[in-house]
């Protein structure tokens, strides 16, 4: 059992920043073939992958969710960005009945283990699975929600790129986020590294991305 007085304050908040090359994958994959107008980074951190989507992007407007004060100060300096210093949660709460959809999300969400949690989160959780046809579940690690509502915040024909745990495609509580995702999205591209990617964890990662199915393709 993980002891939460003994976890590093980065495990305990799930922030581990993603590596450039990584970043700079995804964020081509984003903007290429088709412009995007507003883009949604969920758990933006330093802004990694906010600056780089306004650079390739130029008419791009970047929404920046984040809970850290100091690390909204860093993204603020960054061209055509609204940056939302608050919890997602409360975010998605705040917008997911209002028309607002976003042509494309990216990001690299919490890794917070449910052990962690407060349990205000954990019924925040629950309450994105149900909404979106899932079985609610208060013993799933931030990640699995976190990409359920990220996803639903997506337009049609919209783009979805994160870089998630290999739990994803390993572990049986992850098994109704793959069938959601694959329900959700086409053209899904999974990538798998032989090395840990991110220095000082042992977590292995996957790169998934794809595109959110409009109604016809939701009848086949």
């Amino acid at each position: 059992m993980k002891v939460k007085s003994k976890q590093t304050e980065e495990k305990l908040n799930g922030v581990f920043y993603t590596p450039f090359e990584i970043i700079d994958f995804l964020t081509s994959w984003i903007t290429d073939k088709q412009q995007i107008f507003n883009v949604l980074e969920p758990s933006a951190g330093d802004g990694r992958f906010v600056k780089q989507i306004v650079e390739l992007a130029d008419k791009a407007n970047v929404t920046a969710v984040e809970i850290d004060s100091l690390e909204c100060e860093k993204i603020k300096a960054i061209d055509n960005t609204k940056v939302i210093n608050d919890d997602f949660y409360n975010f998605y709460e705040n917008i997911k009945d209002i028309v607002i959809k976003y042509d494309a999300v990216i990001g690299n969400p919490p890794y917070i283990r449910y052990q962690f949690l407060s349990e205000e989160q954990r019924n925040y959780q629950s309450d994105i699975l149900r909404r979106n046809g899932m079985k609610p579940n208060k013993m799933i690690n931030s990640w699995v929600a976190f990409t359920v509502a990220s996803i639903e915040l997506l337009s049609l024909s919209g783009k979805f790129a994160f870089v998630l745990p290999t739990d994803l495609l390993q572990v049986s509580y992850a098994k109704e986020l793959r069938k959601f995702i694959f329900k959700e999205l086409k053209e899904v591209t999974i990538i798998c590294f032989n090395n840990i990617v991110f220095s000082g964890i042992q977590q292995d990662v996957v790169l998934i991305f794809g595109i959110k199915r409009d109604m016809e393709s939701k009848k086949h």
